[in-house]
């Protein structure tokens, strides 16, 4: 594993999209090069370097772990979604997973169903969006909602997925000093937010299904990971075949903690420096409702 790898500065969503597509194609064992009609990918080797502000120090590089996580930081302002035809030079992502060895695992022989990609809204939409265009998968959403602490909601220390049980992070809540107890009610409002989504998202559809099957759970970055962690604990209820939690870029801390959750992490750059997602991304912008529901409106859900 490569630990001098430099950090990646994505230029918005679509690009991270594209190029984690690429990585979790590999690892499925997908063509290397896109199905047709797909987008191509953008060609490797011509670095984005880091804009002023980001930490040039060396990252730790991309860490594929077995294990899975999210959350993000406030974004800047609004935006919506790139048009799929919008391209630009990425960041050459550095090939660092141990492929040369092979994977014999039962999960490592190939699926006859689709691929499900499951993106975490509102974020990850349109990361997932390019990862299932990529791998020819099924595309769907997971809800799910930060707890964030009393006094600081962007600080998450727990969270809640679709119709399963709070997930809070013991050492957050030794570290602020408070219980589970004190964060009833924000649970309480997490849980109308989420109902209010389900009903905008899936408009009557159920719940993605995905019992014995592949799923990718996608995301545009993982800080702390709790997020994550609660909605692949949703879908271990599921039983599905395997599971893997797939983002751009990654807190160290997040990669590693959620090593149980998960059977493989993809994370395209760990940098050291990670102390927010927007941080490595040019546009950051807060997606909206309307944002989801366009990036999702050409798929076909499960």
């Amino acid at each position: 594993m490569v630990r001098d790898a430099s950090p990646i500065v994505f230029a918005d969503r679509d690009e991270a999209g594209r190029l984690l597509g690429h990585e979790v194609a590999r690892r499925l064992g997908h063509d290397p090069s896109p199905a047709p009609g797909h987008d191509p990918l953008p060609a490797p080797g011509r670095g984005h370097s880091p804009s002023p502000g980001h930490d040039p120090s060396p990252a730790r590089g991309y860490d594929p772990l077995p294990a899975p996580g999210r959350d993000h930081s406030p974004a800047r302002g609004h935006d919506s979604l790139r048009a799929p035809g919008h391209d630009r030079s990425p960041s050459s992502v550095p090939d660092t997973s141990p492929s040369s060895v092979p994977d014999t695992s039962p999960s490592s022989v190939p699926d006859t169903s689709p691929a499900l990609v499951l993106a975490l809204p509102r974020g990850g939409v349109p990361v997932a969006v390019r990862v299932a265009a990529r791998i020819g998968g099924d595309l769907d959403i997971v809800l799910a909602r930060k707890i964030g602490a009393p006094g600081r909601p962007e600080f998450g220390v727990g969270a809640i997925a679709e119709d399963g049980p709070p997930v809070f992070d013991e050492g957050s809540l030794a570290f602020l000093g408070i219980t589970e107890d004190d964060l009833a009610d924000t649970v309480t409002k997490e849980r109308a937010e989420l109902a209010r989504r389900v009903r905008r998202y899936r408009e009557g559809r159920p719940a993605p299904a995905a019992t014995g099957r592949t799923v990718i759970l996608v995301d545009d970055g993982l800080a702390t990971g709790v997020t994550a962690r609660a909605a692949l604990r949703w879908l271990h209820d599921q039983s599905p075949r395997r599971t893997i939690l797939a983002a751009p870029v990654c807190a160290p801390q997040a990669a590693e903690s959620l090593a149980a959750d998960a059977d493989t992490v993809i994370c395209l750059s760990v940098p050291p420096s990670f102390r927010a997602v927007g941080q490595w991304y040019d546009d950051f912008h807060q997606l909206t409702d309307e944002d989801v529901a366009l990036a999702m409106s050409g798929f076909a859900h499960t």
